[in-house]
Parts: structure tokens; sequence; C-alpha cells
């Protein structure tokens, strides 16, 4: 299921984690994975130098490939495609194993998931149920808990599992502090069980937390004029040394992030929270998750926008939060 997502720009589909590319619901993380070949055989094959295969000269591979490539061949592709090269320790193993693990946990709840880079790194979003409301029954503000999952073939990215925080008004992936989970990869039930119970409960905190700042934030007034003073300081128009001039380039990219912090105001003075420091949060990380990250590249975006979410790396947010003292 697309969705289109307004922008400053005039709206169009574009690789946001929390739009395009989710399911319209949630379903099985491995059937997911089939359906947006996620999952596909991997191959391999010894590495050759003019004619020869350098081979292990002793220990437990001793007569193995020094190194061998791990590619995949579709029926319909002409050329393989090189995922990495390896030595010969190295598992040839795809993301499977991962995505049960991690669908075993939580059935059923898988609501995106995309391969990156044919199949050389995939990400995933799970959603664990509980919403929250920050505001008024008549006017509810609505918080969703996820987790955002993900790994890679060519060691780009580690096997990793992240909280975060979605907003259900703007379809903004909130994040408040660098929230890492660890998942054991085991088929034992009990083992699982814990598991989810270790993660429910750290994803849990992480919405509570998130939750009372979202509160005290919405108790803080925040006006356009107070916004307009920290875009001023914390995004301020680029200049350039005496006598020469600011880059075309620079200048365009400055001006398209100001078109995007202004834009994201608007929304917010239409929605639940208009005039607080919470509206003016929200507004921020929107332009920075969604509009700093954008690229011609849809998968190049959402890698930006997963690195976003697993570093916690929102510069701009973190001033806006510092600024009103949450």
């Amino acid at each position: 299921m697309s969705i289109i997502s307004p922008t400053p720009y005039g709206g169009g589909e574009y690789g946001m984690i929390e739009s395009e590319h989710r399911f319209g619901g949630q379903m099985n993380a491995v059937d997911a994975a089939i359906d947006n070949g996620v999952l596909f055989k991997v191959h391999s094959m010894p590495i050759e130098i003019k004619g020869q295969i350098p081979e292990v000269k002793s220990g437990k591979y001793k007569g193995e490939p020094e190194r061998k490539v791990l590619y995949r061949q579709d029926n319909d592709w002409e050329d393989p495609m090189i995922l990495n090269v390896v030595p010969p320790q190295h598992p040839e193993s795809n993301h499977q194993q991962w995505i049960e693990t991690v669908e075993a946990a939580f059935p059923n709840s898988c609501t995106a998931m995309r391969p990156l880079d044919n199949g050389k790194r995939f990400m995933a979003t799970f959603e664990l149920g509980d919403v929250y409301n920050v505001a008024s029954p008549d006017y509810p503000d609505w918080l969703q808990s996820n987790l955002l999952i993900g790994g890679s073939l060519d060691g780009t990215w580690p096997t990793f599992m992240s909280s975060y925080v979605g907003r259900l008004f703007c379809s903004n992936q909130c994040t408040a502090e660098n929230t890492k989970i660890k998942l054991r990869r085991t088929t034992n039930h009990d083992q699982i069980l814990l598991d989810r119970s270790l993660v429910l409960a750290k994803a849990g905190q992480h919405a509570e937390m998130f939750n009372r700042m979202a509160g005290a934030m919405r108790r803080i007034l925040f006006t356009y004029a107070q916004y307009q003073s920290f875009l001023r300081t914390f995004l301020p128009e680029p200049t350039a040394p005496e006598g020469e001039e600011v880059s075309t380039r620079t200048m365009n990219a400055w001006e398209e992030k100001m078109k995007a912090v202004k834009y994201y105001w608007q929304v917010e003075d239409d929605g639940p929270a208009a005039g607080t420091a919470w509206a003016a949060w929200n507004a921020i990380q929107s332009a920075e998750t969604h509009d700093f990250t954008r690229s011609s590249s849809t998968d190049l975006q959402i890698r930006k926008q997963v690195d976003q979410i697993r570093d916690n790396d929102t510069p701009l947010t973190h001033r806006m939060r510092e600024l009103v003292g949450v």
C-alpha cells in the first residue's frame, strides 16, 4: 500500500520507512520478506588470481580458498550480483534466520519490509501494539511503539534492533535516545519468551520516557517568533569569507531545508499540539527525518533514515529539546 505524504515540494511518493513501503496493516515477517524480495539464495565461489585459487595454509580451514565471493543469481538476471568477499569461515546464509527470530518473538506484527542495494541490506518495522494518547480524548495525539530491525550481507550494517515511537498525526519516526535491543538467534521456546519479555520491557521503558517528554513539552508554550529565533541560531543562512560568495549548491540546500522546517511548523499549527514546544520539536524532527535525508535514490534515503533511528542522529531535534529544557 502506498501513502502519498505531503511535502513542501508539491507532494509525491518517496522512500520514508513510515509511508511508501508500509503494508497498510500487519503481517507475518517471513511472508513479507518473500513478497518483497528480501529472501533469496546466496551462492558462493572461490576467488581466483591469475587462474589460481589461493588456499589457507594451516589451521581449521587449511586447504580451503582464502577468500570466496558471495553473490545472488536470480533466474531473470543475466549477471550475478556480488554481495561480499569473505574468508572461508564466513556463513553463506541470507537474512532469513534473523527475520524468523523476530517473527517468532513478535508474530504477525510486521508493518514494513524492504531490501536495499539489491538485497545487500534490508530493513523492517514491527508494531508492538501499545498506542498512547498524549493529548485529550476529544483531540487525541497518538503515539505508537515500534521496532526497527535490519542487517546486511556486505558488512555495512550489523544485525540490529532498535526501538522508536511513531507519531500517527504526522507519520513521524520519533527518537529521543539511542535504544538498542538485543534478541538471541535461537529456536528455543523458553528463550524466545524471555527475549520477547526483555524487548517489550525495554521498548516500554523507551515509550514511557517518550510519553513523559511529550507531556512536558505540551505544557510549554512556544510561538512562531521563538521558532524563527531557533532557526536563526541553529540553521543560519550560509556565509562565505570576505571577498567570496556562497556557492549556489550550498545556498539551494539551505533554502530547501528552510522550506521544510517552515512547512512542518504549519502542519503542526493545524494539529493537536499547536503553539507548544511539542509541536516545535515534531516540526524540526519531521524535517530532519523526512526532508533532510531526501535523495534521488530511494534506497539511499531509506538507509539515511534507518541510520538516523539506529544512531539517534537528529542534531537539530536534540537542540530543540535542550532549548525547552525537557
